[in-house]
């Protein structure tokens, strides 16, 4: 079994204590993506974690953090290590939970770069795209429910 490679990840990114970009940066951010995305195809963007997000077929596939980075979401295990080893990409976590396994934070030094943006942009686009939906999770009974509250 091949090791697994540690994905690099900044500290507290998302974290709620972490000090929140100015809203003029963040506007900014969410405008350029905005700007970017709009050729792609059918999207919707729409309040999630006290920012914007851009969804396609109802999965998100980026959106600008309250800290003012722009996330992508890469269900490929191949774009993720491209992404990451890009200087200033890194994993992105909440708090102090572990980094969300295919959301990367793009390097800030890139904000302005939109012909990078669209790249990475557009790849998040087309795997979100075509990443299979989420399956539901069946509702537990309050029997079992109970049940796991004693443990």
């Amino acid at each position: 079994m091949a090791a697994k490679k540690k994905r690099r990840t900044a500290s507290s990114p998302g974290n709620a204590k972490a000090p929140v970009a100015p809203a003029s940066l963040i506007a900014h951010l969410q405008e350029t993506i905005a700007g970017i995305v709009e050729g792609f195809g059918p999207i919707v963007r729409r309040t999630m974690l006290q920012s914007d997000g851009w969804f396609v077929n109802g999965k998100v596939f980026t959106l600008v953090s309250r800290q003012g980075r722009i996330i992508v979401r890469l269900t490929d295990p191949a774009a993720q290590d491209e992404l990451l080893a890009v200087p200033g990409a890194a994993g992105w976590q909440i708090g102090s939970k572990a980094p969300m396994r295919g959301w990367i934070m793009v390097p800030e030094s890139k904000n302005e770069d939109t012909r990078f943006l669209k790249t990475w942009l557009e790849r998040a686009w087309t795997l979100t795209k075509a990443a299979p939906a989420a399956k539901k999770r069946a509702k537990k009974s309050a029997t079992a429910k109970a049940a796991g509250r004693k443990r």
